[in-house]
């Protein structure tokens, strides 16, 4: 085998081995880190859909929740 070939397929390995483990280190040991931080999109996202409920002044109801629907889809 021509060592350039050599050098080539080794460095491909080396990089394949460090993206196996960079990736198996971010799904297993800092997932839970990762989806506890302020700034996660999908937290963000969850927020959004939560029936926030009625707005009230003492016994008078200022704002309610209502589901919009429009050609079938809810917003």
């Amino acid at each position: 085998m021509n060592d350039r070939i050599r050098r080539v397929a080794v460095v491909g390995i080396v990089l394949l081995a460090a993206l196996i483990v960079g990736s198996t280190y971010w799904q297993t040991w800092a997932g839970g880190d990762l989806s506890a931080r302020q700034d996660n999109a999908i937290q963000r996202v969850a927020q959004f859909k939560i029936d926030r409920g009625d707005f009230f002044d003492g016994k008078s109801v200022l704002a309610r929740n209502r589901v919009l629907k429009r050609n079938g889809n809810t917003f």
